[in-house]
């Protein structure tokens, strides 16, 4: 999943499952995702896990937003480790507002803004359709 905004870019990469032999249904549910972040001035590439349900919810306030249900939607994970929430203005783009968190806990913390079209939430939508699909596959 990227997101590219005015000189700004943010992805997420989904590396693979963490725990893909476990037994236990709660462990199987946790991914290793790369998170990459530029933006004027500043840059944060880190490996960290998330749970698939996050993308998930993720990915169904993108669709409420692309039935225009709603103007707002956002990713929040358990782990805290990354959180957006992005806002459809009535100029046709969106508005986000980050943070991203290393370690988890009580680690370095970047927050930060940036804009981008709205077009991209078809992107961002097709994007995780294909990490969703590929992880059920394993």
């Amino acid at each position: 999943m990227e997101i590219i905004g005015d000189n700004s870019k943010l992805e997420i990469k989904v590396v693979g499952k963490s725990n893909v032999s476990s037994m236990n249904e709660w462990d199987k549910k946790w991914i290793q995702v790369q998170i990459y972040v530029q933006l004027i001035g500043f840059k944060a590439n880190f490996r960290t896990e998330l749970i698939e349900d996050d993308f998930k919810q993720f990915y169904f306030s993108l669709k409420e937003v692309l039935d225009k249900k709603t103007d707002t939607f956002e990713l929040k994970t358990l782990e805290e480790s990354i959180y957006l929430i992005g806002n459809v203005t009535y100029l046709g783009k969106i508005e986000w507002e980050d943070f991203v968190q290393f370690p988890i806990g009580n680690g370095n913390t970047l927050s930060f803004k940036f804009e981008s079209d709205f077009f991209q939430i078809e992107k961002i939508c097709s994007s995780l359709e294909q990490e969703l699909t590929i992880l059920k596959e394993k």
